[in-house]
C-alpha cells in the first residue's frame, strides 16, 4: 500500500473530525471542514517524501487543527455576506434546537474554545489516547488534560448534569428511565 493509499484510507476519517471540530452553522461548517481536509491533503501530498507513514495519521489530525486554528484568523472562514464568524453565530451560543440532540450537542461543541474541542474530539470522537492526542495538539500532557477536563466540565454545565447527578444520588442510577407499574 503506497503513501496515497494511506491519505485516502484516512480521509474519512479526517472529514469526520474536521467536521465536529469546526463551528458554524451547518451549511458553512461544512464547506469550512471540507476546505481544511483539502488543504489538509494537499500538505500532506506536497510532503510526502518527508513523511513518516507510521507516524502520518497523527501528522493529518495535526494539520487539521492548524489548519483550522489559522483559518480562524483568517477572513475566508466568514460566511459570505454575513459579517459574522461562525463561532459567533446563534448555534455557538449553545441555543441550538433542544429538540434535535445533534444539534444541541453541535451547538454546545460550537461554545468550547478551538483547543478545548479539539482535545475532547482526539478523545471521544477519535480513539486516541492522551498521549496520542497530545502528541497530535503538539502539548505536553498535562496541558492536554487541562484542555480536556475544561471541556467536559464546559459540556457537563451546559448539559446540565449536577441535574443528572442529583437523580443518581436519589439511588436512580439512570434518571432518564421510569419504573412503571
Amino acid at each position: 500500500m503506497g503513501f496515497r493509499e494511506d491519505v485516502d484510507r484516512i480521509a474519512p476519517r479526517l472529514r469526520r473530525f474536521a467536521r465536529a471540530l469546526v463551528s458554524g452553522e451547518p451549511d458553512v461548517r461544512l464547506e469550512s471542514a471540507d476546505t481544511v481536509v483539502q488543504e489538509t491533503i494537499l500538505r500532506a501530498v506536497r510532503s510526502e517524501r518527508l513523511l513518516d507513514r507510521a507516524t502520518l495519521a497523527h501528522w493529518l489530525y495535526a494539520t487539521v487543527v492548524d489548519v483550522y486554528l489559522l483559518g480562524l484568523k483568517r477572513p475566508a472562514f466568514v460566511r459570505p455576506g454575513s459579517g459574522v464568524r461562525p463561532e459567533e453565530s446563534a448555534a455557538a451560543t449553545g441555543r441550538a434546537d433542544q429538540g434535535d440532540p445533534a444539534g444541541a450537542l453541535a451547538g454546545a461543541l460550537d461554545v468550547l474554545p478551538p483547543d478545548d474541542r479539539a482535545a475532547l474530539l482526539l478523545v471521544s470522537l477519535e480513539g486516541f489516547t492522551y498521549d496520542e492526542a497530545a502528541e497530535i495538539l503538539r502539548v505536553p500532557r498535562e496541558v492536554f488534560v487541562q484542555r480536556l477536563v475544561r471541556a467536559r466540565i464546559q459540556l457537563a454545565a451546559i448539559f446540565d448534569a449536577p441535574g443528572m447527578m442529583a437523580d443518581r444520588s436519589n439511588g436512580n442510577r439512570h434518571p432518564h428511565l421510569r419504573i412503571v407499574k
